[in-house]
């Protein structure tokens, strides 16, 4: 097989992912971030990330977001090509992991095959449909990558250096045991032991890098002092953390992703796109395993499982202490994962490549169902409440917002505009340019007096403040309507689309017209949709 088959297959299979092209949009923080890197110069946005500003907590991926906020200074505002970027460096990491496999004497069937898996596995997909603020996921494992294969080929000092130094600003926490521990066990799995003194020089090279990388970058470059950093807002070293966050993960997480099951974040189901790209994925495989060539390697499947799998427990340890983790941080562990499952088919003795293309083929469908379940209809909601905000009127800064219903989130997809949490005046300050509104999921009435609601939150408010209050209301994903009163339990008051001096009687008025506020009762919320 020629070298040009590889990517070129593994494009083939990335296809399956432009189903989802034409509903591209940003998601959450890409609303942030994006109406940053826009609004202000480009060097300022480059000092602002470099010295940590940004979110103001200590972060150490800003040579990642350096990347993004060029992007967004070249082509703008632009979901789709962002989208398509994510896919291609997805695809060159697949093909980064195939290339580190056949450098350590692997099977090229089975290395081919573990690129193919990782190109459709459930675990990283996260990043790929949340495409601005996620970059740094996708990039830090392709450096990393990078890295394993100069240390496998034990190349200069200067280049190893170069890339831990990379991996460390791109990727962070998010690779800090990966880069502590993955060379070691990497070397003591798979190289032979005349090579043991050189990977162990190589790992002496990364930790003085990566202590003189935090040594002059905390206290010399970085802006954020140490009373604001909140890593313990976010880390908890605690066994009640770990023994939780591990159940999250194989109890809800991977049951979630697997399609099965109470928890399913989708369903697979027999529509013509799951059909056709499990169909696609299967056949594709089982020509091409079949094809590759049966060479002599020189690494058993099971040294093999046994290097992913300590990679994948390496590639969690970041999460594992992580309070508040998501989907996006298994794309990390998702290249081993791949691996340790191709490793695994390769130790069948017989039957293979059929066992790869049933992975394939499941993978595949996942991939569909995911999409058309999960973020497609988020990605429609974003688009029927971009409608709505657009047939507001007399809209002014710090004006209220009240979208009743909004979901918080489907499946393996979160609500893409916030759903009146800390991005949603983002999101609308990008859609119509207004600054600083307050969005809200309900008018409820506590014990008669009227209050705001959102996920987290809720605070007093006044028939007064209400008089310059926006309502949408509509289905779960829109289309969204204006009402001209909210309802409470003084009668009809108007809102500031229809500024009114009196509110008519109740009787003349068309329901559709009216927004009711919601009865609140403290430990009892499902009349608030959740």
């Amino acid at each position: 097989m020629s070298r040009r088959v590889v990517p070129l297959s593994y494009l083939l299979l990335a296809s399956i992912y432009w189903l989802y092209w034409r509903d591209a949009e940003f998601v959450l923080d890409d609303w942030f971030q994006f109406r940053f890197y826009a609004q202000h110069p480009v060097w300022e946005v480059l000092r602002t990330l470099l010295q940590n500003k940004l979110y103001s907590i200590f972060q150490l991926f800003w040579l990642s977001c350096w990347v993004d906020a060029l992007a967004v200074k070249v082509v703008g505002y632009a979901p789709r090509l962002f989208f398509t970027l994510a896919v291609l460096v997805h695809v060159i990491n697949a093909w980064l992991l195939y290339q580190l496999a056949s450098r350590l004497r692997v099977d090229p069937r089975m290395a081919w095959l573990a690129g193919a898996l990782f190109v459709l596995i459930p675990t990283a997909h996260g990043p790929l449909f949340w495409n601005l603020a996620a970059g740094y996921y996708r990039l830090s494992a392709l450096l990393l990558l990078l890295y394993w294969s100069s240390v496998v080929e034990n190349r200069a000092a200067w280049q190893q250096g170069l890339l831990v130094a990379a991996v460390l600003f791109t990727g962070g926490a998010l690779q800090f045991h990966l880069l502590l521990f993955g060379g070691l066990w990497l070397a003591v799995c798979l190289l032979p032991r005349e090579k043991w003194k050189g990977a162990a020089r190589s790992a002496g090279l990364c930790w003085a890098v990566m202590a003189l990388g935090m040594g002059i970058y905390v206290p010399f470059i970085n802006r954020i002092p140490p009373s604001q950093q909140q890593i313990q807002a976010r880390y908890d070293f605690s066994r009640d953390l770990l023994v939780n966050n591990w159940r999250k993960f194989y109890a809800y997480h991977l049951p979630g992703m697997s399609s099965f099951g109470r928890h399913a974040f989708y369903r697979l189901r027999a529509t013509a796109p799951q059909l056709l790209a499990a169909a696609g994925a299967a056949l594709l495989v089982l020509f091409l395993a079949r094809r590759r060539p049966a060479e002599t390697a020189g690494q058993t499947p099971g040294r093999i499982a046994l290097f992913a799998a300590g990679m994948m427990a390496l590639a969690y340890g970041p999460v594992i202490f992580l309070m508040g983790g998501t989907l996006r941080h298994y794309y990390a562990l998702s290249p081993y994962l791949s691996l340790l499952l191709a490793a695994l088919c390769w130790m069948l003795p017989s039957g293979r490549a059929v066992a790869g293309a049933a992975l394939a083929t499941y993978f595949a469908a996942c991939t569909v169902a995911e999409i058309e379940q999960c973020w497609q209809p988020m990605s429609r909601q974003a688009q029927e409440l971009k409608a709505g905000l657009r047939q507001l009127r007399n809209l002014a800064p710090r004006d209220l917002v009240v979208v009743p219903g909004t979901p918080g989130a489907l499946g393996a997809a979160p609500n893409f505009t916030g759903a009146s949490g800390p991005w949603d005046r983002r999101f609308a300050e990008v859609v119509i340019g207004v600054e600083d509104l307050e969005f809200w999921r309900e008018i409820v009435i506590e014990k008669g007096r009227p209050r705001l609601f959102r996920q987290g939150a809720m605070r007093d408010t006044s028939v007064a403040e209400l008089s310059r209050a926006h309502v949408l209301v509509g289905g779960r994903f829109g289309p969204y309507q204006v009402r001209r009163y909210w309802a409470g339990p003084d009668g009809l008051h108007c809102l500031k689309d229809f500024p009114c001096a009196e509110p008519p009687a109740a009787a003349g008025v068309e329901r559709d017209q009216v927004y009711f506020a919601k009865p609140f009762e403290h430990g009892n919320i499902e009349h608030l949709h959740y």
